[in-house]
C-alpha cells in the first residue's frame, strides 16, 4: 500500500522547500531557512523521526503546541477619522454626479467604499475600545446619511430602520 511505505529524504527535502522562508517560526524559534540548508545526513534524521512517528502513532507533545501573537498596527487607531472621512468624500463625490442615485446602487456604494475601508477588523483592534467604537460607529451612520441623502438631523434609528444595515 502506498501510504504505508517509509517516507524517504527526497519528500522532506520537498515538504521542507515547498515552507516560505518568510513564515514565521514555531514555538521552537527554528527558522524555515536553517531547516532548508540542513545537508544530506541531518535531513535522514529528521527523515527517521517523521517515519517513527507515523509508525508508531506518537508524535512530540511540542508538534501539537502553538502561539498565536497579535501583531497591534497603532497607526490604526490614529487613522479612523481620516480613513472614514476620505470614503466619505468618495461618496459624497460619486452621490453628487448622479443625483438622485437609486437606493441599492447608493448602498452598494457605501459598503464598497465606507464600511469595507473602516469596519471589517475593527472588531479585532479594538476589542472592548469605547472611543474608537464610537468613532467607528459615526464615521458608518456619516456615510449612511452620505448615501441616502439624509440631513444630519436625521435620527440615527431611522437611518438604520430605512437602509436595514447595522444591528
Amino acid at each position: 500500500n502506498e501510504l504505508d511505505r517509509d517516507i524517504v529524504v527526497e519528500e522532506t527535502r520537498r515538504a521542507v522547500n515547498s515552507c516560505r522562508i518568510t513564515s514565521a517560526p514555531g514555538i521552537d524559534k527554528v527558522e524555515y531557512i536553517m531547516i532548508k540548508r540542513l545537508s544530506d545526513e541531518y535531513m535522514g534524521i529528521i527523515t527517521d523521526i517523521f517515519n517513527g512517528c507515523v509508525k508508531t502513532g506518537i508524535f512530540p507533545e511540542q508538534w501539537k503546541e502553538y502561539q498565536v501573537i497579535f501583531i497591534d498596527k497603532p497607526a490604526q487607531s490614529a487613522n479612523i477619522k481620516e480613513k472614514a472621512t476620505k470614503a466619505n468624500a468618495m461618496l459624497r463625490y460619486v452621490n453628487g454626479i448622479k443625483k438622485g442615485m437609486e437606493v441599492n446602487t447608493a448602498l452598494m456604494l457605501y459598503k464598497s467604499l465606507v464600511r469595507s475601508t473602516i469596519d471589517y477588523g475593527a472588531f479585532i483592534y479594538y476589542p472592548g475600545d469605547e472611543k474608537n467604537s464610537i468613532k467607528i460607529e459615526r464615521a458608518q451612520y456619516r456615510g449612511l446619511r452620505t448615501a441616502m441623502g439624509y440631513r444630519n438631523s436625521t435620527p440615527n434609528n431611522v437611518i438604520l430602520g430605512e437602509t436595514k444595515i447595522m444591528k
